[in-house]
């Protein structure tokens, strides 16, 4: 065990910076996309697809209206 957290902070000291995992994923799927859109002509934003947010954005008001949800208010702070 002593012996993988000197090898992880030797590899810590040669790479001071590191990329996320999140970012490399994120970029693969890009690349993905892309290839897709390429070889089967999806348009990035089709009629549907706006339809749909349309749709999401009138059940969201509605939602809102029968749903009054109050804000926080912050506490106040007594001095004395």
């Amino acid at each position: 065990m002593e012996n993988q957290k000197t090898k992880f902070e030797e590899i810590k000291r040669e790479f001071p910076r590191r990329i996320n995992v999140g970012t490399i994923s994120d970029q693969f799927w890009c690349e993905k996309q892309v290839e897709l859109r390429c070889l089967y002509e999806i348009e990035k934003e089709s009629e549907e697809l706006k339809k749909v947010e349309k749709d999401m954005k009138n059940y969201t008001r509605r939602f809102l209206k029968l749903c009054k949800i109050p804000t926080p208010k912050k506490p106040r702070i007594m001095s004395g």
